[in-house]
């Protein structure tokens, strides 16, 4: 028998699958005597044989583009059966985790839980899979390396169309990069929050609304608030209504996008008024819009406070120093005014050839020791002056010698008292300096004066100049004098000290107050210079330099074109004036000493001397008529000098020379505007009298 498939056409030409059966027919002996053929139509089972197969095919397929998808997605996958044992994982999973198939199917995947987190997420695994819910969950998985990372874990059950679940497909998304950034910025916000509730400022948000997204701790207390009791409420509900209308407008400025800074009172309701510096900057979002502002509030109350109470004590300071140069000012005038009719007759009587030697020698002394009175006064005056900063230099170029030479002339007579030999050592081949000619004298005369004091009769002394340096001189001082002291160099230039020889039963055996030295040291720093001094010790002489920069080489021809000349306020000249032409003068003071000493004095020099002792006075002779000049004090009792001048000047156009126990820049100054040409400092030196009345009587003078 045999039994086959086959395709036949039927009539109408369509064709059919029949499957056939022959088999032979046997007779009685066995022979095939014929055969018979069964035939079957098969159509419908080849279709349906056929469509298994399509289904089979496509869903090969279908696994094959899942298994491609599966491999291929970034996160881990399994899927499971309704129990939750995993039969299936994509290459991911197993690559990541390192486990073989076999060994992850079923329960085996949970040896790649941490064992930190294993128990509690097999436990809402189980709960969540026999509720028929969707499992989520985050927790830590093994890599095969033995690391762990975080993954995001979601299972989701399948159902067929009647709602039963027939398996479930699980993920595993990596998270630890998000969840490392996340911890970052909440590690980030905790510092932020950490500064910010201990910063010592006030740190807030404000929205479009004036509502607060954000204050720091420190903003809270001040309001006796928590933090979320503030977040959300309205700005004039924490600072209180008037306090929020003060600022209101800054609050608006920096919402339209412009920063601002401020400094105010501010009206708390709770806090009462306090001082607020205050910085609003506009908080923008990626596009730039303005969404609110940030603000950073500092109490500058106490700073405030401290302020108005410096100023108040500056203010007190000012007057007090004000009324010291005061005192010291009418101090001087009054020290002064006394001692001028004293030197002005012991100096004319000293050069007074008609007197005999020893009553000239006598007034020389009162002289002498007159004029170191009132150079005491100086001294005191210019220390004020100086540590003021109110002293002015007249900065030229200089020669270093030639104010040597004028320096070494006022102490050239005590020098040749004492019998002290003077040596010159001059070997500085650059010598001018940029300096004020008279202070640069005085700071030299201070040193001389001093040398001459301390050398006993018979002494040295040794003037040195010297290259120190490229750009300085250096100009040296030494005396055979009794020397000093390590503990005297230490405070030798200190105002008001003086050395060890003043003390005990010597004291003030040398005289000064301790001045000197320090005025110096002063005049010298004001010229960027620096003084020294050096001593073997008692009775061991002493040695003083001054170093000053030199100024620049295209500068020296300078000084020999301007030669030293010092201004009339210098006590330290002794100029040659030619005798004065005759003239009538208006002689003006109340201090009736003077105003006979100056009389005589003028009255010498072929002057016609009127008198007078007020400025009603004064202005009643000179309308009189007849008068050519006039020497006025400043301080006299009805009138300043200053208004009696410029009276005089305009109604009669009168020139003069000023006389007054005050000698600061302002009152020269003042002097200079009111029409004198010449202020003379009271004592008043013959030599400036005479210089002064020069000016006066000179051509071209009288106005």
């Amino acid at each position: 028998m045999r039994h086959y498939e086959t395709v036949r056409q039927r009539r109408d030409g369509s064709l059919i699958d029949v499957s056939l059966t022959i088999s032979p027919i046997f007779d009685s002996e066995n022979r095939v005597i014929g055969m018979s053929k069964i035939a079957r139509d098969v159509t419908p089972r080849k279709r349906h044989e056929a469509e298994l197969r399509r289904q089979d095919l496509a869903l090969r397929e279908s696994e094959s583009r899942f298994r491609i998808l599966a491999d291929n997605i970034a996160q881990l996958a399994w899927m499971a059966d309704i129990t939750g044992a995993c039969f299936w994982f994509n290459q991911r999973w197993l690559d990541y985790t390192g486990f073989p198939a076999e060994q992850a199917i079923g329960w085996g995947w949970q040896k790649a839980h941490h064992p930190d987190y294993a128990e509690r997420v097999n436990r809402r695994y189980q709960q969540q899979i026999a509720g028929g819910n969707v499992w989520e969950d985050t927790y830590l998985l093994r890599s095969k390396d033995g690391s762990y990372r975080w993954f995001l874990t979601r299972a989701t059950p399948i159902r067929d169309e009647s709602g039963q679940i027939l398996r479930w497909l699980g993920t595993n998304t990596d998270i630890t990069n998000w969840k490392n950034a996340q911890e970052a910025l909440r590690a980030s916000e905790r510092q932020l929050r950490l500064v910010t509730d201990n910063a010592p400022v006030y740190l807030t948000q404000i929205d479009h609304q004036h509502r607060f997204k954000f204050a720091n701790q420190t903003y809270a207390r001040r309001y006796g608030r928590e933090v979320h009791q503030i977040i959300g409420a309205h700005a004039s509900e924490v600072v209180g209504r008037r306090a929020y209308e003060s600022i209101r407008s800054h609050i608006e400025t920096a919402l339209r996008g412009e920063r601002v800074e401020f400094e105010m009172e501010v009206p708390y309701e709770l806090l009462g008024p306090r001082w607020m510096h205050a910085v609003y900057v506009p908080e923008r979002n990626s596009e730039g819009e303005v969404m609110g502002l940030v603000a950073v509030l500092s109490d500058v109350t106490d700073r405030r406070n401290a302020e108005r109470e410096i100023e108040i004590a500056r203010d007190r300071a000012v007057a007090a120093s004000r009324a010291k140069d005061d005192f010291l000012a009418a101090l001087s005038h009054e020290l002064r005014t006394p001692l001028n009719p004293v030197l002005l007759l012991a100096s004319e009587a000293a050069e007074d050839m008609e007197l005999p030697e020893r009553v000239r020698a006598d007034f020389a002394t009162i002289r002498k020791n007159v004029e170191l009175e009132a150079r005491l006064i100086d001294d005191l005056l210019d220390l004020t002056r100086i540590t003021r900063g109110k002293l002015p230099l007249d900065v030229r170029p200089h020669d270093i010698h030639s104010i040597l030479q004028d320096a070494v002339s006022t102490v050239r007579a005590e020098m040749e008292q004492k019998g002290i030999v003077l040596r010159f050592e001059l070997g500085a081949r650059r010598t001018v300096v940029r300096g004020d000619a008279v202070r640069l004298q005085q700071l030299l005369w201070n040193l001389l004066r001093n040398a001459v004091k301390f050398t006993p009769e018979g002494g040295r002394i040794t003037i040195r100049t010297s290259a120190a340096g490229r750009d300085r001189i250096a100009v040296a001082v030494s005396d055979t004098g009794i020397g000093l002291t390590q503990s005297e160099i230490g405070r030798i230039f200190d105002a008001f000290s003086q050395g060890d020889h003043a003390g005990g039963s010597g004291s003030h055996r040398f005289g000064g107050v301790g001045l000197g030295l320090a005025i110096s040291r002063m005049l010298v720093e004001m010229h960027f210079g620096t003084i020294s001094v050096h001593s073997e010790g008692r009775d061991r002489g002493s040695t003083f330099v001054v170093e000053l920069p030199l100024a620049p080489e295209s500068a020296e021809s300078i000084d020999q074109a301007q030669p030293h000349q010092p201004p009339l306020a210098e006590p330290f000249t002794r100029p040659v004036i030619e005798p004065a032409h005759r003239g009538r003068i208006l002689l003006v003071d109340d201090h009736e000493p003077t105003r006979s000493a100056l009389a005589h004095l003028l009255t010498r020099r072929k002057f016609e001397v009127v008198t007078a002792g007020t400025a009603a006075d004064a202005i009643a002779i000179a309308n009189a008529g007849g008068i050519d000049y006039v020497v006025s004090d400043i301080g006299l009792p009805d009138a300043s000098g200053y208004e009696l001048m410029e009276r005089l000047r305009k109604s009669h156009g009168l020139n003069g020379v000023a006389l007054s126990g005050y000698g600061m820049e302002h009152d020269v100054a003042r002097s200079q505007a009111a029409g004198f040409a010449a202020h003379l400092t009271k004592p008043v030196r013959i030599q400036m009298l005479d210089q002064a009345l020069g000016l006066l009587t000179k051509p071209g003078s009288q106005r």
